[in-house]
């Protein structure tokens, strides 16, 4: 027995919620992969995709997501914070379905400038 029209639902899982960044030098951008998957039986679409921070930008090529299918999120980050640490940024996404938002997290170690 297939699934109906109307109860079909997309679900959008992150494979991972963490995007990890060894080492972040101020003023150079960083970059790393957020990948989403739609586990569900109907289409997702990205209804918004935003950061905590400025200093974090997020790219993709496509605003839907097919059943089965895997898109791949660019998270780039660039600070110009001179203090060295930990640093831990948010990313939200939102999107249609019955997972309609998730939450992930940059994570990486801001080595000083001087």
């Amino acid at each position: 027995m297939g699934v109906s029209a109307e109860s079909a639902q997309g679900f959008l899982q992150l494979v991972s919620d963490r995007v990890s960044i060894d080492t972040v030098h101020p003023g150079i951008s960083s970059r790393g992969e957020l990948l989403v998957t739609n586990t569900g039986s109907a289409p997702v679409w990205l209804t918004r995709v935003a950061t905590s921070c400025t200093c974090t930008d997020v790219d993709y090529d496509e605003e839907v997501v097919m059943p089965g299918d895997t898109l791949t999120l660019r998270v780039t980050y660039t600070t110009s914070r001179t203090m060295p640490g930990k640093v831990r940024q948010t990313i939200y996404i939102n999107a249609t379905g019955d997972n309609p938002r998730s939450v992930a997290f940059i994570e990486a170690e801001l080595v000083g400038g001087g």
